[in-house]
């Protein structure tokens, strides 16, 4: 008689067996539910996503089968910029020991910034097979930086630039392309006066209509900055004495009109130095 052997799993088999289910559904839907934009790419035997984790739609806008579909889809919505680095990422040409920042347009065309993190998988042969990777959303900490960026080198009443920039400008432009160059200086006559006897506002009113003036009767290449209290500085690159004077007789005849502050604006005789020749 030919009989069954049945395959008798003890308890230790069947409880490692529901502990290894449990902890899949566990991990599905650590991923599925996760906040950042998880993916799975293969790379060999030709390019596609595997995966990517539905939190995409809510991120970016769109829906994973669109991945799936194509496998150019990708590249359609990194920012041009980027599109090379992404392409070195998915063809194995990519240091992936450290993070990249990959810009991305929302399907309502906004413009946002992922960190990527990175994980690759080789074959036996030591070839590129797949990528795993994390996108983390940083565009609030991308838009600080630049916030931060641009008050590091602005002033932040008038919107000019400041004394720090101007002088890096001045060594940047130190070059024989930009002689002869000149530099204008003034500053607000009664400024103190004001400020005591109408308050600071009315004074940081005046500061804010002598920076008005002064782009007004800028080129856009000129260096326009606050140096400092009620002191400006303009540097014009390329610029010879008789320009230099003009502009300097257009801010004075332009600082007459303006009537936004309850105090006239007044700025002092405009000096101005012509560097080499």
């Amino acid at each position: 008689m030919i009989g069954v052997v049945k395959n008798k799993q003890g308890p230790s088999a069947k409880k490692s067996m529901r502990g290894t289910k449990k902890e899949e559904i566990f991990f599905k839907s650590l991923v599925e539910n996760a906040q950042d934009i998880i993916y799975r790419c293969k790379i060999f035997p030709e390019f596609g996503y595997e995966y990517i984790s539905p939190s995409v739609k809510a991120k970016l806008g769109y829906n994973p089968e669109e991945y799936y579909d194509d496998s150019e889809f990708v590249y359609k919505i990194i920012h041009p910029d980027y599109i090379n680095i992404a392409r070195d990422i998915n063809s194995g040409c990519y240091d992936y020991s450290k993070p990249v920042e990959i810009c991305y347009i929302h399907r309502d065309g906004r413009i946002l910034w992922y960190e990527d993190t990175i994980t690759p998988f080789y074959d036996s042969f030591g070839e590129l097979v797949a990528i795993e990777g994390i996108l983390h959303d940083i565009s609030e900490r991308k838009e600080m930086e630049k916030r931060l960026s641009y008050l590091s080198f602005h002033d932040s009443l008038t919107d000019l630039y400041n004394r720090a920039y101007f002088e890096e400008e001045l060594k940047r432009l130190d070059t024989e392309r930009q002689i002869p160059s000149s530099i204008i200086m003034g500053d607000i006559n009664g400024l103190k006066i004001i400020n005591d006897a109408f308050g600071h506002k009315e004074g940081d009113e005046i500061l804010k209509n002598c920076a008005e003036v002064l782009r007004k009767c800028c080129r856009v290449e000129d260096i326009i900055a606050r140096w400092g209290g009620d002191e400006f500085s303009i540097l014009l690159p390329g610029t010879n004495s008789e320009v230099a004077l003009e502009v300097a007789k257009r801010i004075k005849e332009n600082s007459t009109r303006t009537t936004k502050a309850r105090i006239p604006l007044s700025i002092s005789p405009l000096e101005y130095l012509q560097g080499r020749k």
